[in-house]
């Protein structure tokens, strides 16, 4: 039986600790189940392909939007080739189970990966298909020491919910994976160093690590030029990649989409906001739909810093926002201009789509969120990754009576009696004076329990002005969080 033919990717970047982890499993002296899930094009397949390159990949791919059938009769044909039977093609089989015990025949022995790739459309997101797995495994597949099973999709919310949380595999010699985007840090290797890291990070917040967006980038001279040329441009990439993403997550599902949209128009939202822009009650299925879209990454939600002695958040404060950074920048840019895109408004000139007043400004919230998400770095650049802290954003209803939107966006409360408050701009110049009273202004509204150190901190991806230098306690830039 041949195996399917893996290329060694010598231009692979990153990916040390998953590759260290599957590296582990091929260490094992019994068969092995890994469970791998993560956002459409963030690099499964391609490290997945890598990491087992040597051990005999048997792949089968579910087919998009097929029935049970087909799909049996899709794994068969894929069966029949690595057999290098025809027959085989044309069996009628009816369930997974037979399906799996005659690849189980094939596998007793010597070294095999089977891989199950986009597993989601392979099972019509039913259940069905993990429960016959299942048998197959404990009475044939796990009897090769040297078989290993890779489960592999798209669809995070059904992989969770079917495949690692599912009885039928559970404690079976199992390790899940969840793929996330590169680092800032690996996409400069990606690049080459070739583009200042102000311009890298302009171009990461639009579109995130995510190796497939950031390939269709990555030759030409100017990264932004190359960024217009696939949004703005009807067969553009970003231009038609939005659809791809909800029709491999959640099926195509109304409500998501709205939500995501809505959201994207906004800073942040609470949960009120979204249920009347749904025009739904509480009792809706929004809990469900927002989780789904937290487990796929799409968004996220925050809760402010609370100084009670509790620590207790108020619940009624919590705030969704979009956390995906290509649904971002497709629903603030490109989707406005749909219509202007699909008549060729931009088609010799496609930096023209793009208002590059409003990007700037936009690009300043999102830095402000990469910060958030980012915060360990912070606190090692500012030397106090290793004192206990709390972080997050800081606002309540007090200082929102006060003033309508008041927020730090940044705030670390340490253990070591002290209160990080960051100040955050992303500008293409150093900061000068003009923020102190702005910062001042937020300092006064700031509402602490107990008498802690105030650490002024400015994050300015130019740094700032000498002028400065005597107002805040610490100044970092792009270079020292990276």
């Amino acid at each position: 039986m041949i195996s399917y033919p893996i290329k060694e990717n010598k231009h692979f970047i990153g990916r040390e600790k998953e590759l260290a982890i599957i590296k582990k499993i091929n260490q094992q002296t019994e068969a092995q189940i890994l469970i791998c899930y993560g956002r459409r094009r963030v690099g499964k397949t391609e490290l997945i392909e890598q990491a087992f390159r040597k051990y005999n990949v048997l792949k089968f791919e579910g087919l998009q939007g097929k029935n049970h059938d087909d799909e049996i009769q899709h794994f068969l044909e894929q069966l029949a080739n690595y057999v290098g039977d025809a027959k085989i093609a044309l069996l009628k089989f009816t369930t997974w189970k037979q399906c799996f015990e005659l690849l189980a025949e094939y596998t007793q022995k010597g070294i095999w990966t089977v891989y199950l790739e986009e597993l989601q459309w392979m099972a019509c997101y039913q259940s069905d298909l993990i429960s016959e797995l299942k048998y197959v495994w404990d009475n044939f597949f796990k009897k090769n020491p040297n078989l290993r099973l890779v489960l592999c999709g798209s669809a995070t919310s059904f992989i969770l919910t079917n495949v690692v949380k599912s009885q039928a595999l559970y404690n079976r010699s199992q390790t899940v994976l969840e793929l996330k985007e590169l680092s800032i840090q690996e996409c400069r290797l990606l690049f080459e160093n070739k583009h200042s890291l102000l311009g890298l990070m302009d171009i990461y917040l639009c579109f995130g690590g995510i190796p497939e967006y950031l390939k269709k980038l990555k030759n030409g001279p100017s990264l932004l030029l190359n960024a217009c040329s696939e949004s703005f441009v009807e067969t553009g990439f970003f231009h038609t990649e939005i659809d791809r993403i909800f029709v491999s997550q959640f099926s195509n599902r109304k409500n998501y989409k709205s939500i995501i949209d809505f959201l994207s128009q906004r800073k942040f939202s609470s949960r009120d906001e979204i249920l009347k822009h749904l025009g739904i009650t509480s009792g809706g299925k929004l809990s469900e739909i927002i989780e789904d879209l937290m487990v796929c990454r799409f968004i996220d939600a925050q809760s402010p810093l609370s100084f009670t002695s509790t620590k207790k958040a108020n619940s009624k404060l919590l705030r969704y926002q979009v956390s995906d950074p290509y649904l971002r920048f497709y629903y603030k840019f490109i989707r406005p201009k749909s219509k202007a895109i699909e008549r060729g408004q931009f088609e010799k000139v496609p930096l023209n789509g793009l208002n590059l007043t409003s990007w700037r400004k936009w690009l300043g919230f999102a830095f402000e969120y990469w910060c958030l998400k980012n915060s360990v770095q912070i606190a090692q650049a500012l030397g106090f990754s290793d004192v206990e802290y709390d972080v997050g954003p800081y606002y309540n209803r007090a200082t929102e009576k006060i003033e309508s939107g008041y927020q730090i966006d940044l705030l670390f409360d340490r253990a070591d009696n002290v209160l990080s408050v960051c100040e955050i701009k992303y500008t293409e110049r150093p900061v000068g004076k003009e923020i102190i009273s702005e910062f001042e202004h937020k300092l006064e509204l700031l509402v602490v329990g107990k008498r802690k150190t105030i650490q002024k901190v400015l994050i300015s991806a130019a740094g700032a002005k000498p002028e400065l230098r005597n107002y805040f306690d610490r100044i970092i830039t792009l270079e020292d969080i990276l």
